[in-house]
Formats: C-alpha cells, structure tokens, sequence
C-alpha cells in the first residue's frame, strides 16, 4: 500500500528495539539480559488456576460478559485497600481507573493531555515504552539527567524556571527503568515541592515498587502531591505480565477524561483476566508471595554484581539496585557498544544498549543487564562472554 495512505502518527511509529531484539532471544541457547521479564518459574501457575476455578463457580456468566470501562468493582476495592494499608493513602473507587497493562494507562495519559508539540519531560536515560508513546502523540520532549538517587534538583529547577509550559514530567521514582536509580527520600520531597509551585502534571510510574531488596518500600508521591500527581501500578511484575492488568489514579474528573479515551480504545479490560487477579488476591498470601520475589530476584542480583566484580569491575561501573529488575553498566568510551552486542549476540547473548533509553542528541556507554530471568549459571557464562569480548 502507499506511503500516503497511513496516517502521519502512524508514519511516525518506530519499531520497539527491546521488542524486536527479544525475538533473537528465543534461539535454543541465548542468554538473555534484554528484557524485563519476570522469572516465569515464580508465576503462581496453580494457584491462578485454582483461582480461574473461583471466578466461574461464584461469578459465571458474569466474569465472561462486558464490564465497566473503570473495571470491576471488586479489584478496585482491592487496590484502594492496598493503598490505605501499605501506605495510610486514601484513594476513592472513582478514582481508580483499571488498564490493560500500565502501558495503557501511558498511552491514556498521552491521548488525553498532549497536543502536538506540547512539552513533556521525561527522564535521561528514560522507559523506552514511554518515549514511544509520547513521541507518537507529537510531545515536545525534554529529559533531564538521572543520577543514582534521583536528578539534580538545580538542575531540574533551572529546566522548569525556563521551561513553565511544560505539561507533564513523567518518571519512575523507584528502581527505575533502565538505571536502576532509586530517588531519595530528600529528592522526592524536594520534587514534591518543585511540582506544586508549577502547572505540569507528575507521572508517577511504579510498576517495581514491591520488588525491594533494601531499605523497604516507599510511599508513592502522588500521596503528597495530590491532584497534581496520577500514579501507575501493575500487576505484571507482582503477579503476571500475561494478564494485561495494571491501573491508574488520579483525581476523580482525570479517571472520566482517561475513561473517554479508553472507550475508544478497547471498551475495557478483560473482565476474566480482572476476576482472575481478584480471586487469587483472596484466595492467597499475595504479601508471602512478594516476599517470595524479593528473595529470588535479590540473589539474581547479587549474582550478577559479585560476577560483574569478578570480572569486568577494572573497565565499568554501576550504582547498586536496591531493587527492580535491572543493573546498568556504564563502560569506558572507548569501548564500541554496537560492536559489543554484536558480538555479544554471536556468542549467545543479549542485551540493550543504554543509547535505546535516551533521545536524540542524548548520549552514554552504558548496556542495561536485566538480572530477574536468568540462572544463576546463565548470569555466570553472560557476564564472564561480555568479559572476555571487552578484553580481547
């Protein structure tokens, strides 16, 4: 079909490198440190099915028919609950607003606040599934430089001071993707503040929230920051990322303009795979659950670090995850990334460059290594081939 036939936005969609590299990650062998992927031997595989059972012996024909475009009234009842027990943060059903994945919610977001060219900060290196989705909503992006605990505050004072008409800054405070980094305490505050004394709208991204390794879990901004902040949550990287079950919250006439949009979009969320999720939350111990992840995922880290010690420490660095699913290693600059991961892939492994997280004009020599769904042997061999590559 001609070119001229397809729309510009559609013209404008680039290919997800994350997406296309992980097809090469299913050749017999490959040691893949691509992707966020949760570790599928902790999928509670029998217990959702004793949960699948649940949902058609107490909800039937119910659980197979359309819902409500906000979800089911159940889930969200969960969901506000969480909140207040974890974190004393009242959220109202009406405002939450249940999405396929939460990379719906972003695509949400975009379509309801974003006309062409409006400005949208983002963070450096930053989620490429975000990038994505605000570029193909014609956004005016910004980013603004992330270090291990979070931006340099002046510095993000300086880019609102001559920027105003930013609209949103969307980030992803903990365990971030792709760095890793983890905003402090102080930081969050000291944003917190910044946000409120400006128009734009604060993204909150928390799909790793749980998956914390140490010093514990923190209180999301949005509580602080009040209707000034819509939050993000998953149960992708809890539970399963087949659902396509994640949610948003905001203020009750932002969740009405998001339902407009989702309306058009896919009507609502599956409401079996909603059920699903509900009737395992009560059927299970999801806390035990969690704690579950957390002690896998933190050996896996371990691992990786003690290997990357071991044996690349001389030509890189990295600030230690405190949780999440990744670890990005910055290397030397003389050292070809592209070359590297050609290679890299010759000998059966894989991973992201950290140039696929930053936009044009933005630049670094890092590769970010995903630690959650590998064993501890694959982690061994990957870390000691992307060694002897580096040193040959």
């Amino acid at each position: 079909m001609k070119t001229s036939m397809y729309s510009e936005r559609s013209l404008k969609m680039k290919p997800s490198f994350i997406r296309e590299i992980l097809k090469a990650a299913n050749q017999p062998g490959m040691i893949s440190f691509a992707g966020g992927l949760p570790n599928t031997s902790l999928f509670p595989a029998k217990q959702m099915e004793e949960a699948t059972k649940m949902v058609f012996k107490e909800y039937g024909d119910q659980a197979l028919q359309y819902s409500a475009t906000e979800g089911i009234p159940e889930l969200k009842d969960w969901i506000k609950n969480y909140y207040w027990n974890e974190f004393q943060m009242k959220v109202e059903e009406d405002e939450i607003l249940i999405t396929s994945g939460s990379q719906q919610g972003l695509d949400l977001i975009s379509r309801t606040f974003i006309n062409r060219k409006d400005k949208v900060l983002i963070e450096s290196p930053g989620y490429l599934g975000a990038i994505n989705c605000f570029e193909s909503n014609d956004a005016d992006l910004m980013s603004i430089p992330i270090e291990g605990d979070g931006p340099d505050i002046d510095r993000l004072k300086n880019v609102f001071n001559f920027n105003p008409d930013i609209k949103l800054f969307y980030a992803v405070p903990t365990f971030q993707n792709p760095s890793g980094a983890c905003y402090s305490k102080e930081k969050r505050n000291q944003i917190i503040t910044l946000m409120k004394a400006h128009s734009a709208l604060f993204i909150e991204d928390d799909p790793y929230g749980e998956l914390y390794y140490s010093g514990g879990k923190y209180t999301p901004m949005k509580k602080q920051l009040g209707d000034k902040g819509i939050l993000l949550g998953s149960f992708s990287k809890m539970l399963s990322p087949g659902l396509r079950v994640g949610w948003v919250i905001a203020e009750k006439q932002i969740i009405k303009a998001l339902c407009k949009q989702k309306q058009s979009c896919d009507l609502h969320t599956s409401t079996l795979n909603q059920y699903m999720i509900y009737c395992y939350l009560k059927q299970n111990d999801f806390k035990e659950h969690l704690k579950g992840l957390r002690t896998f995922y933190k050996k896996n880290c371990e691992m990786m670090m003690d290997e990357i010690h071991q044996q690349l420490w001389t030509k890189s660095s990295f600030i230690e995850p405190k949780g999440g699913m990744f670890l990005w290693l910055d290397l030397p600059k003389e050292i070809s990334i592209d070359s590297l991961l050609y290679k890299a892939m010759s000998e059966g492994v894989l991973f992201v460059p950290g140039k696929s997280f930053e936009l044009p004009g933005c630049s670094n020599n890092a590769i970010r290594l995903n630690f959650s769904n590998s064993t501890f042997e694959e982690i061994k061999r990957g870390i000691l081939v992307l060694d002897n590559i580096i040193n040959d």
